[in-house]
């Protein structure tokens, strides 16, 4: 998982929920070959989630900023990395499913894979991150609006006057000149 806004917005992608699922609050998740429902959480009520969330990403998984190499140097460390992120995608699932429709922990554990619980983790993200995506596209927008304002040519005093005179010194409305 990433911590900066580009890596939230490509881990929540888009709300690909039926109608139905969005028309009623729920998100339809699958472990084994069997279907359990869990209700949405409403936005007073996933404040406090999305505060973990935010949470998790910059201080836990920070911990292994593997971009260099310096944190994570051998399978081992590579193996502890998708350790601590299976249980805290676990943990963040659970910690979302306050009425327990999923079965808590220990059914998880025992009935969903790694991939089945990403999978539910990104669909929650979906729905309560929509707008993500669209913000890191305006920063991007603003950002080379920026850059390109700032990589503009100064203006010059060397070409003619807005008067259409070329001597920037003389005009052709100039009320000193003699007459």
């Amino acid at each position: 998982m990433s911590t900066t806004p580009a890596g939230l917005a490509a881990l929540a992608g888009p709300d690909t929920r039926a109608e139905g699922e969005k028309a009623f609050g729920v998100i339809t998740c699958r472990f084994e070959g069997e279907t359990r429902t869990l209700r949405t959480l409403k936005a007073g009520p996933v404040r406090a989630w999305k505060e973990r969330v935010g949470q998790v990403l910059t201080s836990t998984l920070a911990e292994f900023d593997v971009r260099d190499g310096s944190k994570a140097e051998t399978f081992g460390d590579l193996a502890g990395l998708g350790i601590l992120a299976s249980d805290t995608v676990l943990d963040l699932i659970l910690a979302y499913d306050v009425a327990g429709s999923l079965g808590g922990r220990e059914w998880l554990e025992e009935h969903a894979d790694d991939h089945e619980l990403y999978v539910v983790l990104k669909a929650i993200l979906a729905v309560h991150f929509p707008f993500v995506k669209d913000l890191v596209s305006a920063l991007q927008v603003v950002t080379s609006l920026m850059a390109n304002a700032s990589s503009a040519p100064a203006s010059s005093s060397s070409g003619p006057s807005p008067d259409g005179a070329s001597d920037p010194t003389t005009s052709r409305n100039d009320s000193t000149k003699p007459s």
